[in-house]
Parts: structure tokens; sequence; C-alpha cells
């Protein structure tokens, strides 16, 4: 609030990341992001010192949650036609959400499929989350799915009616209705595509190395 950060010490950072109402790995992040902060006030000399911070954990990692490619297209069958196109490509290539949204025309070529920007909520970025481009072979699949497109907008490749790209709101309701007609148990859309092609992947035998470059984790 409106604590002077000159006057911050071990005790009232104790007492945030009790108050801090998140699960454990919340907590962690919001307080790193603290720490940070106090970090760089100290360098411009604005505070003598960084306070003690207490020691912080992630807690147990979540189970990883992900569909076959047998349950990927039994929901895709109940997704309306018009909005499929987006769910199909993005578990193609297990792009995150927010990049799935933000392809342009100018990221398709003959041959290529170019991930450079993102959008952040419902601001488009000129970068991706890692700051790095992408850039995926045109399969024959995805070719199809591309060629088959109405276009409707002059800037983005996928578009709702209005010509408007989604919302992360328009595709979580799309996918949630999908997931209850197809009698899947509901998962969160980016596990559904991004941690669902690492994990089939995986399964399939592939290392740990060839998935990191497939999804560019960093």
């Amino acid at each position: 609030k409106d604590k002077d950060i000159r006057n911050i010490r071990h005790n009232d950072i104790v007492e945030f990341y009790k108050w801090v109402p998140r699960c454990e790995k919340g907590k962690y992040n919001v307080v790193s992001c603290l720490r940070t902060m106090l970090r760089w006030a100290w360098r411009n000399e604005d505070i003598p010192k960084v306070p003690p911070f207490p020691k912080l954990s992630q807690g147990e990692p979540p189970e990883i949650e992900y569909l076959t490619i047998e349950q990927q297209g039994l929901v895709l069958s109940h997704i309306p036609e018009r909005h499929r196109p987006i769910f199909m490509i993005g578990m193609e290539y297990g792009v995150r959400v927010g990049e799935l949204r933000a392809i342009q025309w100018d990221c398709i070529t003959d041959d290529e499929l170019i991930i450079k920007r993102a959008f952040a909520e419902n601001e488009l970025m000129e970068s991706t989350k890692t700051g790095r481009s992408r850039v995926f072979g045109m399969t024959p699949y995805v070719k199809q799915i591309i060629k088959a497109l109405p276009v409707t907008s002059s800037t983005f490749v996928f578009v709702r009616e209005d010509s408007k790209p989604y919302t992360n709101k328009n595709l979580n309701t799309l996918w949630t209705e999908a997931c209850k007609n197809a009698g899947i148990k509901k998962i969160k859309l980016y596990n559904a595509i991004r941690h669902s092609l690492g994990c089939q992947l995986l399964d399939q035998g592939f290392e740990f190395d060839k998935v990191q470059t497939v999804l560019g984790h960093t």
C-alpha cells in the first residue's frame, strides 16, 4: 500500500508472504517480484540494502493434465466447424494460446508458419513470451486448414464472425462447452493444446531436448 520501501523489514516481508491470497507457487511468484523490485531499488541507491527474505518454495509441482490425440479429436468434433481451425493449428504445433490469437497473414508462407507475436490479455505484443520467433514447417494438414479458411480480415488469420481476433474468453467458452458435450473432464485449454503435444511426444519416446525444441522452451 503506502509503505515507504525504505522502511520495509524482514518481518514485513514475512507477513506479506502469509497474506498473499494464492497457492504456494503463486506466493513464490509474487514475493519473487517484490525481491526483484527491491534489488533494483538498491542498485539505484533508493534503499541502503535489500532486507533478508524468507526461504521461498514453489511447492510440489502439479500433476500434468493432458489429452491424447484421440481425446483431442473428440473434443474438436464438438466445436462448431467455423471455430475449429485455431484449435486444430494449436494442437498441431503446441503453440501458446496468446500466440495463436496473434497469428497474422504476414506469418504465413507456402512452407512456413512463423510465431513472432503474442496477445497479453487483449494487448497485442510484437514479440513472443520468450522474445524469440519460432518457425514451423507447413505440414500438409496445416496447409489444408489454412487453404479452407474464410479470409474476413486482412490482418489476423483466426477471427470471430465480426472479423476481430478471438479473446481468451471466447476460446475458453468454446472449449469448455465442447469438453462438456464430448464427455471429457474439463481441462484447461493451455494444457489441452501445449502440454498435450509435449506429453504425446514424450509418450512416443521423444527425448526431452527434442520436445523442448518443438515447444520453444528456453
